[in-house]
């Protein structure tokens, strides 16, 4: 192969490799358009669902890392989940109740802000008071179905981040109490920035 066929095969080498580029850069760039647009979507759904969803009364109480205290009405959500049947030898899959607080955008908590506050009762066989250290070692000692505390959260901002509060069930009493129509907490909980309580109640129409 003489040098102009070379340079004939490296010039083609570099136009595959422009075209190549070019084509990847479009693909990242509709990649990142697609996500885009998702996520508006996604805020978009939720703003609606929200604006249609029945409020209840949020009294909130942060000492801590972070202190501030809250009292307003915010949407609520309240839902019963049955664990369903055991198939095996094992601790039946266990009931749930999940309360929710959202709001559309975060509203001011003292030194913090709050977006989303959800709260999960494992194990719920209705009122009464949960204490989640003891339904914990329940659960690690395989008396109960196991369960996590990831589906008990404060989220300050819409998407989870570094700020985001789960409990820390090493850190002292930790329980949720059901009432009619209302849950009462006190939750030592930590982020990977700080450590805070949080106390008071979510009380809920119907």
């Amino acid at each position: 192969m003489g040098w102009k066929d070379l340079a004939k095969a490296a010039k083609a080498g570099l136009e595959w490799a422009d075209q190549k580029r070019v084509e990847l850069q479009a693909y990242e760039q509709a990649t990142t358009e697609r996500a885009a647009a998702a996520q508006v979507q996604a805020e978009t759904e939720r703003r609606e669902r929200l604006a249609m969803q029945a409020t209840g009364q949020v009294r909130l109480r942060l000492t801590g890392g972070e202190e501030g205290t809250l009292d307003r009405a915010l949407p609520v959500t309240v839902d019963e989940r049955p664990g369903g049947p055991s198939y095996d030898d094992g601790p039946a899959p266990l009931d749930w109740l999940l309360v929710r607080v959202e709001s559309t955008d975060p509203v001011p908590f003292g030194s913090t802000t709050l977006t989303e506050l959800s709260l999960a009762v494992p194990a719920y066989a209705g009122p009464g008071r949960y204490d989640l250290v003891d339904l914990m070692r329940r659960g690690e000692a395989g008396e109960l179905g196991w369960w996590e505390v990831l589906d008990i959260y404060l989220a300050p901002a819409v998407e989870a981040s570094d700020t985001t509060w789960y409990p820390d069930l090493t850190a002292g009493a930790a329980w949720i109490e059901v009432g009619d129509g209302e849950v009462t907490l006190d939750l030592p909980m930590q982020s990977a920035v700080s450590a805070v309580r949080l106390t008071g109640t979510v009380r809920w129409a119907g």
